[in-house]
Order: C-alpha cells, then sequence, then structure tokens
C-alpha cells in the first residue's frame, strides 16, 4: 500500500529552486528609484531627530540663564557662546547623523533584500513565502511605512531650528557681514519664550502631519509660495526690527517646512511606483547638470515663441514707460532732500568746537567696576552695577555732553534678566524681559545737556544690569 504513494519533498524543493530563481530576477530588475527613497526617508528622519534634540536644548539654554552658565562654563575661550554652539551643532550633527544613516540604511536594504531570496530550514514556509511575495513588493512597503515619520519629524525640526537661523541671517545682512555673537546671544536669550512658542507650534504642524490629508500634493502648492512669501517678510522684519517679524517668523518656519515636505513625499510617492529598473540609478554630474539648464533653456524659448510678437512689444513699452516714470520719481526725490538738506544746513546753528566735550577715562579715585561701556558692532553695550541706593549714571562713550540745538536719540535694550528703572526727565520707564526696549531723547534746546543714561531700582541696590545702546545725534526740534 505504501507504494503507491509518493515522496513530495523532491517536488517542493524543486518548487521552491524555481520561486527563489524568478524572484532573484526580479530583484536584479527592482528599480533603484524604491531603494532611493527607502534610504533617503530613513537619513530623513535620523537628521531630523538630531536637529531637534539640538533645538531643544538651544531652546533651552535660552530661556534658563543657569543652564547656559553651566554651559558656557564646559567650554573652552574667554567668552564661550553656548547659544550659537547649540545652534551650529543643530546643523552640523544633523548633517553628520543624515551621512551616516544613508551609509548604514544602504547596507542594511541590501542584507534585507538578499536575506528575502536566500533559503532556509523550512521547506514549506520557503515556498509559502515566496510564492505569494516579491522584493519590489517588500521594498515598497518598507517606502510607504517611513512615510508618517519622515513627515513628521522634519516639520518638529524646522520649528526649533529654522527660527534662530533666520534670526542669524538677518543679523548678517543688517550688519553686512558676520553677525556678533554677543548681540546675537543676548537676542536669542531675549526672545526665549518666543522661540519656544515657535517650537510648540513646530510640534502642533508635526502631529497634523500624521493625517493624510495635509500630506498631499496639493498641499504643497498652497502652503510653500505662501510661506515663502511670509518668510522674505520675516526676514526684512528682522533687519528693521519690527515687532510683527516673530509672528512671521512662526507662520513662515511652519508653512516652508510642510509644503517642502509634501512636495518630497510627491516625488518620492511617483520614485516608488515606477517599473523602469534604470530608474533612480541616476549619478550627479556636472555634465548632467549643465545638460538639464540647456534643456531647460530651450523648453522656455519654445514656450516664449508661442507668444505674439505685438504683445512682446505692448510689454515692452509699458515696462519702459515704468521705469522711466519710476525713475523720474527717484530723481525728483533725490532732488527735493539734496535741497531740504542744504537748507538745514544753512540754517543749523554754528557749534564751537569747545562745546564737544570728548568724555575723558575714569579716575583713579573712581569705582572701576562701577560700570562699562564697549562698543559691539553698530552699538554700545553697557555694564553698570548699581550703587548702595539703587541707582547709578552711565556717561556714554565719544562726548560728555549734547550741544545746543542738538538732540541725541537712543534706542536702549535690557540684556539682562532683572528689571531696571529708567530715568527720563523725572519719569521713570520699567524695562523687563517681557518689554525690553525704550527710546530715550535727550533735546539740548535751551544748553548743554549731559549725554547719559540714569539707571535706578530701589528694591535692587547693588545689582548688575546689561544694556545694549544704538545712539543717534541729529538736529533738535526746539520750535
Amino acid at each position: 500500500m505504501s507504494e503507491i504513494y509518493r515522496d513530495r519533498s523532491e517536488g517542493t524543493a524543486a518548487k521552491r529552486q524555481e520561486l527563489l530563481r524568478r524572484r532573484r530576477e526580479e530583484l536584479v530588475t527592482m528599480p533603484h528609484a524604491v531603494r532611493r527613497v527607502v534610504v533617503a526617508r530613513t537619513a530623513r528622519i535620523a537628521a531630523s531627530m538630531v536637529a531637534t534634540l539640538a533645538g531643544v536644548a538651544l531652546i533651552a539654554a535660552a530661556y534658563s540663564p543657569n543652564l547656559a552658565g553651566r554651559l558656557s562654563s564646559m567650554m573652552p575661550g574667554i567668552q564661550p557662546a553656548p547659544l550659537s554652539t547649540l545652534l551650529s551643532g543643530a546643523w552640523l550633527l544633523g548633517l553628520v547623523a543624515w551621512a551616516i544613516s544613508r551609509a548604514r540604511v544602504e547596507h542594511r536594504f541590501a542584507v534585507a533584500m538578499s536575506k528575502y531570496v536566500l533559503p532556509s530550514n523550512d521547506l514549506d514556509h520557503d515556498v509559502e513565502r515566496l510564492d505569494h511575495e516579491h522584493p519590489d513588493d517588500i521594498a515598497r512597503t518598507m517606502g510607504h511605512e517611513l512615510e508618517v515619520r519622515s513627515a513628521a519629524w522634519p516639520v518638529l525640526a524646522a520649528g526649533v531650528v529654522l527660527p534662530a537661523t533666520a534670526l542669524w541671517f538677518a543679523r548678517m545682512l543688517r550688519t553686512h557681514g558676520w553677525p556678533v555673537m554677543s548681540e546675537f546671544e543676548a537676542s536669542l536669550t531675549l526672545h526665549a519664550k518666543t522661540l519656544a512658542m515657535i517650537g510648540f507650534a513646530g510640534a502642533l504642524a508635526a502631529v497634523a502631519m500624521t493625517r493624510k490629508g495635509l500630506r498631499q500634493p496639493f498641499v504643497a502648492m498652497i502652503a510653500l509660495p505662501f510661506g515663502l512669501l511670509v518668510s522674505g517678510l520675516t526676514v526684512v522684519g528682522f533687519m528693521k526690527a519690527a515687532p510683527f517679524a516673530w509672528v512671521l517668523c512662526g507662520m513662515g518656519v511652519v508653512t516652508v517646512s510642510i509644503g517642502l515636505v509634501a512636495r518630497m513625499l510627491r516625488d518620492e510617492r511617483a520614485l516608488l511606483e515606477v517599473e523602469d529598473p534604470a530608474a533612480g540609478s541616476e549619478l550627479f554630474t556636472i555634465r548632467g547638470m549643465i545638460r538639464q539648464i540647456r534643456e531647460s533653456i530651450v523648453a522656455a524659448k519654445q514656450a516664449m515663441s508661442f507668444v505674439k510678437r505685438k504683445y512682446w512689444l505692448i510689454g515692452g513699452s509699458l515696462t519702459a514707460l515704468a521705469l522711466i516714470a519710476t525713475g523720474g520719481s527717484m530723481l525728483v526725490k533725490a532732488r527735493h532732500q539734496a535741497e531740504t538738506a542744504k537748507a538745514v544746513l544753512a540754517t543749523m546753528p554754528q557749534v564751537a568746537t569747545n562745546q564737544l566735550i570728548p568724555l575723558a577715562p575714569p579716575s583713579a579715585s573712581d569705582t572701576p567696576t562701577a560700570y562699562r561701556v564697549e562698543r559691539s558692532g553698530n552699538r554700545f553695550r553697557v555694564e553698570a552695577t548699581l550703587d548702595s541706593k539703587g541707582e547709578i549714571t552711565v556717561p556714554m562713550v565719544g562726548f560728555a555732553t549734547v550741544p545746543e540745538s542738538w538732540s541725541a536719540s537712543l534706542d536702549i535694550q535690557l540684556a539682562s534678566q532683572s528689571p531696571i528703572g529708567l530715568v527720563n526727565d523725572g519719569a521713570v520707564k520699567s524695562l523687563t524681559s517681557a518689554s525690553p526696549t525704550a527710546h530715550l531723547v535727550i533735546n539740548a534746546c535751551e544748553g548743554n545737556r549731559p549725554l547719559a543714561i540714569h539707571l535706578k531700582q530701589d528694591h535692587s541696590p547693588g545689582e548688575k544690569v546689561v544694556l545694549y545702546v544704538s545712539p543717534k545725534l541729529e538736529v533738535a526740534d526746539c520750535n
């Protein structure tokens, strides 16, 4: 009776061998674009996680002076910059994590795919697995599983890193060079709460990116142009020190990050669906970049060739008229400003040289640690210690008095944490971390006046105060 039944192991082994051959052929012809999407998404997640940790540490150090002081004590140098170091570390460590993650995932992806087309000790399990699964489907599933995390983490990282970066670029444009680190550190400290609020908004946006609706292509078409416009206004607002700049910064960071992520996901979904085995195998070359630029120029020329010549003439004529009108108005305005300046100079009172009294350095009898005024970029850094009565008068560097018929305007910004009172003509204005700026005007209409600031705090004798003062000397309005 036993001779009627055949042994099924030989047939099953042959079927497994045939399935292994087919799956290996599918693995060889699998599009390279699938692998590139898996690697890109994993590297983006790793870099965003590292940048998020550094950005959170930056906000915490800006909010807590004790934490910033501890970080400074662990850094070399006379004047370490912990906040700037954390900001640069967020970008550098994120870049390193991105590069390392790409190398690791390339290796892990190759190992996972090669293990799939290798036989195991379970013959029936291999036949069942190889009969229902394909290498390209498994790789595409890996890419789709990474979509949510690759969309949420970059938005969160942008919320905690980009605002401080935008402030740095704005200061670089404002100073026309490398920003002064002390001023940049002071600005980050003063706006620590705002940075934390923008980071919280980025966290909410990252949670929202887990929803499928915000990861669709139409989101990129709406959010990206709006975000770029708001970002440009943010940089201008930072350069002009406008109060609405931080609100625009939060809006720009969230919308630009959402738009960019949605656009990347759109392109990656298209790569996951391709069937061409050579898709995604292209390498970046300078010759290829030049060829793409040339093709884009040719396509632009072909698109412009459909526009009729009369429309070009009408548009060119309107543009020329607009330029002529703008240039004429600018010329008239410049001529009017020159005539106004000549009139002001003609009526300006002459100041004798003995009225400009240079400020003498403190004598040996003065307390050398009472105050210190030193230049910091395009303004002065004032470091003063209140006396036993809680008051101190700090003269500015350059001149001891404001000449008659002149006016000195001082833009004052509090850089220390403790509040301080600023005395101006008997009135006291309180400077706090919530309201750190003040504008002081010293008019010398009735004679020379001291060019100094008077600080007062009744409840804090011996308190150390740090201010930034931007002075400007101009003709006084004595009418």
